[in-house]
């Protein structure tokens, strides 16, 4: 009778609503998605708002659009892949499935990438995916953005990874080009690059974007294990990831940091000549190129004190990087 009683209070105060949002919340009770005072509470906000109750969820960020196309159609089984919550699907691809998602044991937000059905046909990419993700799990670095674990899946592998807020490379404030900055941001990438390259493991597709500034100004290196074939831009056939190759490129992409922006074109601002000397060697194309990470880490250490400490451009870096700060875990559109 409590029941019945709660349910005529549901639909006396919304007599006047549309029937979307009848059924609609018939749906999310049906569901057992939603109790009955928490519907209640959800219908008179709409109603206080002049909302639809399916606006009011999705504006409020209650639900995202992925999850209520699944609600609607009454796909429950899709709001759950293993033992993670759905909470949007970022793509949809030939090679594999990405979600954010919720992850209960870690009571926070987490990326799963799931290889995608027409690639189990191939008859080594779903081991390399096993296998290369795997060895980047046994990976723990403050600067490498974690692999929790490698899963399977209806029979597909899996790989579930750190959900990153920040702010990646391509949208870095300009501040970067100040000396000071440039170098603790350098200093962040060649420790994560070192971290890896010690595990034996190689990034092999290093781009701009594979490096997130967090807002607390902690630098972290993605797509660790990645195989290329699942690259944004893939590499070229026939060549080799390696090391060298994973040091050139940082240094493509330090040099872009060293000459964007107002601080790099300010007259009598030049970069310190042992800073310039590292970003000489760092592509290979001027002198000696760094034979390790480790070596370019050394050689970071003994120009420190010629790099100048900048700590209000630092400072001022990591605000602008908090408050441009956005969900950072996947940049490729779905």
């Amino acid at each position: 009778a409590a029941g019945a009683t709660e349910e005529r209070g549901i639909l006396s105060l919304n007599k006047d609503a549309e029937p979307g949002d009848h059924q609609l919340g018939d749906l999310l009770r049906s569901l057992e998605l939603v109790d009955a005072d928490a519907l209640n509470a959800l219908l008179l906000e709409a109603r206080r708002q002049r909302r639809s109750l399916r606006q009011l969820l999705l504006a409020g960020n209650y639900l995202t659009l992925y999850q209520m196309a699944l609600i609607e159609a009454g796909n429950l089984d899709g709001l759950v892949l293993g033992l993670v919550r759905v909470i949007d699907r970022l793509q949809a691809g030939p090679r594999e499935a990405v979600f954010r998602v919720f992850d209960p044991r870690r009571n926070g937000e987490a990326l799963l990438r799931w290889l995608a059905e027409a690639e189990m046909q191939d008859a080594v990419r779903p081991d390399e995916f096993r296998q290369r993700f795997a060895a980047a799990a046994a990976v723990c670095h403050v600067n490498i953005a974690a692999t929790y674990e490698v899963n399977d899946l209806a029979g597909r592998p899996a790989v579930l990874q750190e959900w990153l807020t920040g702010v990646a490379g391509p949208d870095w404030p300009a501040l970067a080009s100040a000396p000071g900055v440039w170098f603790r941001l350098l200093s962040q990438a060649a420790l994560a690059l070192r971290t890896a390259h010690e595990a034996g493991l190689v990034h092999g597709a290093l781009e701009p974007s594979s490096l997130v500034c967090t807002p607390e100004g902690v630098v972290k290196l993605c797509g660790l294990g990645q195989p290329r074939w699942l690259a944004a831009s893939p590499p070229s056939d026939g060549v080799e990831a390696d090391e060298a190759g994973d040091l050139r490129a940082l240094g493509r992409i330090a040099a872009g940091w060293a000459t964007t922006g107002p601080t790099a074109q300010r007259k009598g601002k030049a970069r310190p000549d042992a800073l310039q000397a590292v970003l000489n060697r760092l592509p290979g194309e001027q002198g000696t190129p760094y034979a390790s990470a480790a070596e370019l880490l050394e050689d970071l250490d003994r120009v420190s004190a010629e790099a100048p400490a900048n700590a209000t451009a630092w400072e001022r870096f990591v605000r602008e990087v908090r408050e441009q700060a956005v969900d950072a875990g996947w940049r490729r559109s779905a």
